[in-house]
């Protein structure tokens, strides 16, 4: 009974947290403060439908998701593409990160 009514502070580092989110503000500002403010968000996702997940799924006789560190792999190989592309200022090619 003596226990109700004392504060409970949830570690900074504690995601979804309140003090945790805050910290997240804070370093996007200061980033934006440091580069200025992006003039485009790009959103990227990964799809099982990418021609390398099929081949490599078709020869192990596995679905998509049967072997996430794959997906994981090729995610971040078509993300370096796609870096490498705008900031090297090549034109960007759908069909190459479809």
């Amino acid at each position: 009974m003596k226990d109700q009514g004392l504060a409970c502070y949830l570690p900074a580092t504690f995601t979804d947290g309140p003090r945790y989110m805050r910290n997240m503000y804070l370093d996007a500002m200061a980033l934006c403060k440091h580069f200025g403010f992006p003039d485009y968000f790009i959103t990227f996702t990964c799809s099982p439908r990418w021609l390398e997940l099929i081949m490599f799924s078709g020869e192990q006789n596995l679905s998509a998701d049967d072997r996430l560190e794959i997906i994981c792999k090729i995610f971040k190989m078509k993300l370096d593409y796609l870096m490498l592309d705008l900031t090297k200022k090549k034109p960007i090619r759908e069909d190459k990160y479809m």
